[in-house]
């Protein structure tokens, strides 16, 4: 599930002063090399001496550390609505009992092996750090926990070991963990200075232009800024340290139409950097094309379902290969017989059209200027990260990776993810897609006209922006994706008029869906965002072209009309 925003109220504001990033600390308190060492001294200890009489010892034991650093003000019609500040360290540990060919994991898209004896509620008491680099504090919260995890792993290395009586023998072994070489890596510290009092005074002034509209009813502007310093160590003799800084800028307003249809409009902005951040002018822009969009979606008509030919948008485009692909190539749903394992066993073959190349991208940083949300230098398994061809050429290459090896691929290639509190699994980056088979907008528009004129349809559509998506891959489920669109336009097939519409979700099939491209623009543009599934909710990017598809579903949005406010806003009272 991928979506431009993850930010969400805090119901508490509690306002905490720290030095630099705005809300950091100095050199000497946040020192990785000392922090490594402490937590070196730990796993040691814990490697050589953590286990149980008459049990298996730990083969493996990794402890990641990330010191979460947070500032947020958000505001609106002119006032500061919240203003956050908080720092606080929280740890991931995994312990592995067994061997690398079979452990006690458990994949993130697998169900957990329930124990009735086990209070797993407990382990919420020991998922937080100290932030005072003191040894003693620090050694005894990773002790706590590596002694849960312990129990835990161990008890089930040995249900794993039980449910094998039960289950058919396997015709291709395929490891638990994969075998990678140990890296060491000191990132450079960067601190830069939150300018508080001016992203306070930004918020105040510029929500006011929300005020001059009464059929706006609620509105907000919303910037934060997040430092997350990762102290990674395992007991292969991996040392890492990194920092990933983001800032986001969110704009947001919300009406009803004369029918009752709730409508919002929003846009995100990300940097990694004070200085990239909006000028005023660029930011005033950006806020009346939010309102004149968001009016005129109020006026707008509703669209009945549809299927057609559509134009996507690079946003639109994105968003559609992330939720109908991207999900699909990740390691562990080809492993998991819970999964739909859309691609297992189709190494080789031609999965979408031809002329479409399909990457996935983490070390870059940037798009033509723009930060990438996807970008990170090593994954929180320990591993560097790396572009993969996942499609090339129509046909399949490869899959995202992480340390759980697959049927024919037995390494990681850098994209074991998480965010707090959940097991890493291979997840996107920055999803790159490429086609060399590009005509201009101009034409694509020419080419959905006469698309639609053989369908015998009376217009075409274009998607020109979209919220996000979401998809389902399990068996269980249909194999179906979801794409939100904010602003949808027919194309009259006789004028080539364009009529803003509403009211309607993108939906379909994967397979299906794809292979219906026709062509592409060479206009590449960056979606960033939010996607949230097993392994917890992580910074993505796509960055892709607009394309024509032979023909698209929309399914009518599940909407509850009601009234607008009886009374005006006050100040136009």
């Amino acid at each position: 599930m991928i979506f431009r925003n993850y930010l969400f109220v805090i119901a508490v504001c509690i306002v905490l002063i720290f030095p630099s990033f705005g809300i950091c600390a100095d050199k000497k308190e946040t020192d990785p090399q000392k922090i490594i060492s402490i937590m070196n001294k730990e796993l040691s200890r814990s490697t050589n001496k953590l286990k149980a009489e008459n049990f298996e010892s730990s083969y493996f034991i990794s402890y990641l550390m990330r010191d979460i650093e947070d500032f947020s003000v958000s505001g609106k019609y002119g006032a500061i609505n919240s203003n956050f500040a908080d720092r606080k360290r929280n740890l991931d540990i995994d312990i592995r009992v067994g061997n690398y060919d079979f452990d006690s994991s458990n994949p993130a898209t697998e169900d957990a092996i329930w124990d009735p004896d086990s209070n797993h509620y407990e382990i919420y008491n020991y998922l937080e750090a100290p932030l005072d680099n003191n040894e003693d504090a620090l050694r005894n919260a990773l002790w706590l926990l590596s002694d849960f995890q312990y129990k835990e792993a161990l008890s089930m290395y040995l249900k794993k070991k039980g449910k094998k009586i039960f289950e058919v023998d396997k015709k291709i072994l395929i490891s638990d963990f994969s075998k990678e070489k140990a890296y060491v890596f000191f990132d450079k510290e960067e601190n830069f200075l939150i300018p508080k009092d001016e992203w306070a005074d930004i918020v105040r002034k510029e929500s006011q232009e929300f005020k001059k509209y009464r059929e706006i009813y609620d509105s907000e502007i919303s910037i934060e800024a997040k430092k997350i310093s990762k102290y990674f160590i395992n007991s292969e003799g991996s040392e890492i340290f990194t920092q990933e800084p983001f800032i986001s800028l969110g704009i947001s307003a919300k009406t009803r139409a004369e029918d009752g249809m709730s409508l919002d409009n929003s846009k995100y902005f990300y940097f990694r950097n004070p200085s990239q951040f909006l000028n005023r002018e660029k930011l005033r822009e950006e806020i009346k094309k939010i309102i004149s969009d968001l009016l005129l979606l109020r006026k707008s008509e509703t669209i009945d379902p549809y299927t057609g030919p559509a134009i996507l948008s690079p946003q639109a485009t994105g968003v559609f290969f992330h939720e109908a692909i991207g999900h699909r190539l990740e390691g562990e749903r080809q492993k998991s017989e819970k999964e739909g394992q859309t691609f297992k066993g189709r190494i080789g073959e031609k999965i979408i059209p031809v002329f479409l190349t399909v990457e996935d991208d983490p070390t870059l940083q940037d798009f033509r200027g723009i930060p990438l949300n996807g970008y990170y230098k090593f994954d929180e398994e320990g591993i560097p990260s790396r572009k993969v061809t996942l499609i090339e050429n129509g046909i399949l290459k490869n899959f995202l990776l992480s340390r759980t090896p697959i049927e024919g691929f037995s390494n990681s290639n850098g994209h074991g993810r998480s965010s707090s509190n959940h097991n890493p699994m291979a997840r996107m980056g920055n999803l790159i897609v490429r086609s060399n088979k590009t005509v201009s907008n101009e034409e694509l528009k020419k080419l959905l006209i006469e698309e639609a004129k053989k369908q015998n349809k009376p217009f075409g559509l274009i998607i020109r922006d979209v919220e996000g998506g979401d998809t389902s891959t399990q068996k269980r489920d249909f194999q179906a994706f979801r794409n939100i669109p904010k602003l949808v336009y027919k194309v009259d097939v006789n004028t080539g008029k364009e009529t803003l519409v509403r009211g309607v979700e993108m939906i379909g099939t994967p397979l299906i869906s794809i292979d219906k491209i026709i062509a592409t623009a060479d206009d590449y543009e960056v979606f960033n965002g939010y996607c949230g599934a097993e392994s917890g909710t992580i910074p993505v990017s796509t960055v892709a072209p607009t394309v024509l598809i032979k023909e698209i579903e929309l399914q009518r949005s599940p909407e509850k009309k009601q009234k607008p406010p009886i009374l005006p806003p006050p100040v136009f009272d």
